[in-house]
């Protein structure tokens, strides 16, 4: 009895047996101490307390890992919950809420790059690859401008000289503001997953109102870029590539070659929608292992959605519509968005296809969209959630 309560103990710091089935993780409580796995195909949840996780936020997971936050020192750790293998990466002391980071590649390929880009901002890039000691902040990337930095520089060297001074100065300002306001968000943070009891209603309550203003303040944060330079909207991986999604809808892809990063231009405008009555949303770009796809949702009512879905074709560089996924299903949270298949390494159902999952900031529960009868089912993935606590993750493992 003892020992199987001792195994019992164990097993709690440690990740569920992750089969091929997609799960949603989630970091919750006390400063993120414990960890809820959610599995999709067997609607079943799992609580955890495990050391590797504790006390960090997590920002993405690609290839079988999740890339860590350490709420309290900025840390980046990339951790396999299947074999718990981790890749310490060197401090991000730059963090923002509107960060979008990427892993280009398994860590373990030469080729592996994390990348972040500040959403709204085509300035602001950063990446390092496993091993380095910091991150590499290359010069101020233009959307206006197709190619590398390089190809430029000979066409204008005393112009591009002076413009690249510039960049480096207007860039120096932007980490620096970024810097102060990143220590106010990490002061934020730690109060914020402090708090996860449910009888501290009122202390709850004030920290929301304190979440509402710092919310606000980053707004007008926000609003202080210029908008008449385009800017980095989503970013996805799709055949060992990142592609950009512009705040003007325009498609690059972000290539980084021997530390020097360049951007190229697709020269694909976005798919046209059908005219609709109601109150559409912004484009969500969303990639799989080989093809990649732009879904327009629709607001039909409080919950309820359509939607519709294009897939590019490489060879002719022109959209088509999409009325069947083929077994596969779309997931996508507020940063991040992939299709994958709904078929497991056996060959056997694992989910239904056709199906858009969904997860909203601030909100518990996963909604589940079926693309051919345009129904929505709303699910609770775990009861147990406390307060404050980060958007969840997809893992596909």
């Amino acid at each position: 009895m003892e020992a199987d309560s001792t195994e019992e103990q164990q097993s709690r710091h440690r990740p569920p047996v992750l089969g091929s089935s997609p799960w949603l993780i989630y970091a919750h409580g006390k400063c993120l101490c414990n960890q809820v796995f959610y599995n999709l195909s067997e609607r079943s949840y799992h609580v955890r307390r495990i050391p590797e996780m504790q006390r960090k936020e997590i920002l993405t997971s690609l290839y079988g890992w999740l890339l860590l936050l350490d709420v309290r020192t900025r840390d980046l750790t990339l951790l396999n919950p299947r074999s718990m293998q981790k890749i310490q990466l060197p401090p991000f002391k730059y963090f923002h809420k509107y960060w979008c980071f990427l892993l280009s590649h398994p860590p373990d390929d030469p080729s592996s790059v994390v990348m972040c880009l500040k959403n709204g901002n085509a300035q602001i890039v950063m990446f390092c690859k496993p091993g380095d000691l910091e991150w590499t902040s290359p010069p101020h990337l233009n959307f206006n401008d197709d190619g590398d930095e390089d190809d430029r520089n000979d066409d204008d060297d005393d112009d591009d000289d002076d413009d690249k001074e510039d960049d480096e100065d207007d860039h120096s300002e932007d980490s620096d503001n970024d810097g102060d306001d990143d220590d106010d968000d990490k002061e934020d943070n730690e109060v914020d997953h402090s708090d996860d009891d449910d009888d501290d209603d009122d202390d709850d309550d004030d920290d929301d109102d304190d979440d509402d203003d710092d919310d606000d303040d980053d707004d007008d944060d926000d609003d202080d870029d210029d908008d008449s330079d385009d800017g980095f909207h989503f970013a996805v991986i799709c055949k060992g590539e990142i592609y950009i999604q512009t705040k003007y809808d325009r498609l690059f892809v972000l290539k980084v070659e021997n530390y020097h990063v360049k951007l190229v231009d697709l020269e694909v405008d976005l798919p046209i929608p059908q005219p609709r009555a109601n109150r559409g949303y912004s484009p969500i770009l969303v990639g799989s292992s080989d093809d990649l796809f732009v879904i327009f949702p629709y607001c039909i009512g409080q919950y309820d959605k359509q939607f519709e879905i294009f897939k590019l074709d490489w060879e002719k560089k022109k959209w088509s519509r999409v009325e069947n996924l083929d077994g596969r299903a779309v997931f996508f949270n507020d940063h991040r968005g992939f299709v994958a298949p709904t078929s497991g390494e056996s060959g056997g159902l694992v989910i239904r296809d056709n199906k858009i999952y969904i997860t909203e900031p601030d909100d518990p529960y996963l909604y589940e969209y079926d693309i051919k009868e345009n129904s929505v089912a709303i699910s609770l993935p775990c009861p147990k959630l406390t307060k404050n606590f980060p958007e969840p993750n997809w893992f596909l493992p």
